[in-house]
């Protein structure tokens, strides 16, 4: 009987824990590209994504029942229409780890992921930027916004 883990589109498979030799890694690596998207406000500023792409690579590996899948993404030529006529561009950095456990791989019992995207732009150079640290812990999750700019919507 097989386990399947399916996170943010990447799907592993392996024999189920307590087998009597410890099984290999099963290994899975992608790479999505698709058109950037999202809303941002910094301050009075609502900045809305109008052209570029987010590039996903996702890495896991799965051995013995336990899941470690890695993620970074990107944005690539990432342009922002403001609400005050302007346009903007924006760098995003994503770096994320994550640690699944059978028979549960809906839930992460630990991971963390760091976001940080820029933007640059405007009469006096950047509005701003956002830093976003998502923690999981023992299966608790925190999350933390720092920076002038937040998620718009």
């Amino acid at each position: 009987m097989a386990i399947a883990i399916a996170s943010s589109g990447l799907l592993l498979a392996g024999s189920p824990v307590g087998t009597a030799n410890a099984d290999p890694p099963e290994r899975e690596h992608t790479v999505t590209t698709s058109p950037a998207e999202g809303r941002f406000r910094c301050g009075d500023l609502l900045l809305t994504v109008s052209a570029g792409t987010q590039t996903e690579i996702i890495d896991g590996r799965l051995q013995n029942g336990v899941a470690h899948v890695r993620i970074q993404r990107s944005y690539d030529g990432v342009t922002l229409a403001g609400s005050d006529g302007r346009t903007y561009r924006a760098v995003a950095h994503v770096n994320a780890h994550f640690v699944l456990v059978a028979p549960d791989f809906d839930n992460p019992v630990r991971g963390d992921e760091i976001i940080h995207v820029g933007f640059l732009g405007g009469p006096q150079g950047s509005p701003g930027y956002l830093n976003e640290h998502l923690r999981i812990r023992g299966g608790v999750e925190t999350d933390q916004v720092t920076g002038p700019c937040d998620y718009a919507d």
